[in-house]
Parts: C-alpha cells; sequence; structure tokens
C-alpha cells in the first residue's frame, strides 16, 4: 500500500475516533443558554460522578443561565462557562470564596456580638403582640383614644390600618435605666439554617425605639411595653401574614445602641 495512502488512512481513523470521544465525553457537553432547565443534556449529566452533577446545577442555577464574554466578566465570579467543565471549574472556585467570606463574616458577628453583650445583658427584648390597627390608635394617646372617639364623627376616624407591634421591656441591671437606644428587627426562621454572608434580607418588621413611654426611668427588674408602627406605611399583605405567623417562626435581633443609667453611666455600641 502507498505509504501516503496509509498516512491519510491513519488520520482519517484518528480523526474520526477523536470525534467520537468528543461527543461522548460528557464534560465537553454545552450547556443550554439563558435557562436553567437542563433535561436537554440530562443524558449526560448522568454520566457523571453525583458530586460533578451537583456543581453543574449549582452553577446553572446560581447564574440562571446567563454566559459573559470573558472581557465583560467579573474576574472573581467569571459567568463565562459554556461546558459543563467549565461550569464544574467555576462552580469549585466559586464555592471555595464563598467558605472563605462566610469565616469572616463569623469572624465579623463575633466582635460584633461581642461588643453587644454587656448592652444585651441588662436590657431584656420581648415581642408581646402584633396586629394591624386603625392608624388613630396610634396617633392619638390610648388614655385618650376613647374620649376621641366619642368626640370626633365616625367618618372623620382614620381607619387606614397601619401594623402595629408591641415590645415588652425589661431592666435586668441593678440600676435604674434613664433612656435607651435601640433597633429590633423580627425575622422569619429559615427552613434550615443559612450562612451569614447569605443571610441579609429586609426581614418583617424593623423598629426604632428612642426612650421609653412619657420618659419614665425604668426602674431594676421592672417592664414597660413600647408600640411600634409606622404611620406613614398602610399595611400590606405580607405585613398581615407577618401578624399571622407563628412566633416559633420568627427570630427577633436587637440591637441596643445606647442604654443611659440614672447615677450617668453610659452602654453605647457603634457598628
Amino acid at each position: 500500500m502507498d505509504l501516503k495512502l496509509l498516512i491519510k488512512r491513519i488520520l482519517i481513523t484518528a480523526a474520526i475516533l477523536w470525534g467520537v470521544y468528543i461527543i461522548r465525553d460528557p464534560y465537553r457537553t454545552g450547556l443550554p443558554f439563558g435557562t436553567t432547565d437542563l433535561s436537554s443534556i440530562q443524558e449526560k449529566l448522568d454520566k457523571l460522578p453525583e458530586e460533578d452533577r451537583t456543581l453543574v446545577v449549582e452553577y446553572v442555577t446560581r447564574t440562571n443561565g446567563d454566559v459573559l464574554p470573558a472581557a465583560l466578566a467579573d474576574p472573581d465570579d467569571p459567568i463565562t462557562a459554556r461546558t459543563v467543565r467549565e461550569a464544574i471549574a467555576l462552580q469549585k472556585n466559586f464555592r471555595v470564596k464563598q467558605e472563605q467570606a462566610e469565616v469572616k463574616a463569623q469572624e465579623r458577628a463575633a466582635i460584633r456580638n461581642k461588643a453587644l453583650a454587656p448592652l444585651r445583658a441588662v436590657l431584656s427584648v420581648a415581642l408581646e403582640k402584633r396586629e394591624i390597627v386603625p392608624r388613630e390608635e396610634l396617633t392619638v394617646d390610648p388614655k385618650f383614644l376613647q374620649e376621641v372617639r366619642s368626640r370626633v364623627p365616625k367618618r372623620a376616624i382614620d381607619s387606614t390600618p397601619i401594623l402595629m407591634t408591641s415590645y415588652r421591656l425589661t431592666n435586668t441591671s441593678e440600676n435604674v435605666i434613664e433612656t435607651i437606644k435601640l433597633v429590633v428587627d423580627i425575622k422569619k426562621r429559615p427552613a434550615k439554617p443559612k450562612r451569614l454572608i447569605e443571610s441579609f434580607d429586609l426581614g418583617l418588621d424593623h423598629c426604632y425605639i428612642d426612650g421609653f413611654p412619657q420618659n419614665t426611668p425604668l426602674a431594676p427588674q421592672a417592664s414597660v411595653s413600647v408600640r411600634c408602627g409606622n404611620i406613614h406605611k398602610q399595611a400590606s399583605s405580607a405585613d398581615k401574614a407577618y401578624v399571622e405567623m407563628p412566633e416559633e417562626e420568627l427570630v427577633l435581633e436587637t440591637t441596643p445602641k445606647l442604654i443611659r443609667f440614672a447615677d450617668g453611666n453610659t452602654l453605647e455600641f457603634k457598628d
């Protein structure tokens, strides 16, 4: 056989075998564009180890199936994968960076909680009541509400529904607390623990408390109820759903900013 013809046949066979390898190699499979639906390549994904399949699904879900040109991609988190192999590599890198960020977030949270501990130790905050009330209940002193209602024509009463949350504040120290500045946030308890870097959300309710009612100091071991609501925001369907949630589904986060005692001593926290 002619040597040139033999070499030609060898090269053609090699090219065919290489093509078959490429077609059969699941890692070279192209990702569907602009969608998180992987059903079109599921047969190829089933040939991968479970961990690699998980990485591909995580990547496509996280990026929503988008692909950016390398020149336009964020170098810290490039969304450039076009094949299964590239998606796996990028998602592995993303996981590493997420874990590093989580460690730093935990360190910051520990420092913050340590700074807040002295303030939280002398002031206890408990969720007391959640309800949707007419706006006038927040704009009129409760002591005079019935009197006002009896004198004002019914049509003039402001019945706009407003979310109102009441908190029970307790002085757990041995000293009289003269005044406070306090932030309270209520969030929905997640079904499973979230990483700190994933836990930033607007929450269900937010309250800033500046001082006690009637500016009355709070004696040691005494409690006071504080109402909180935004009179400029009409209650939404989300607010109504929050009111109906079981209390065990809620997480209350307190951030005391300032606690001033009657003897002049002060505890203060600054973010």
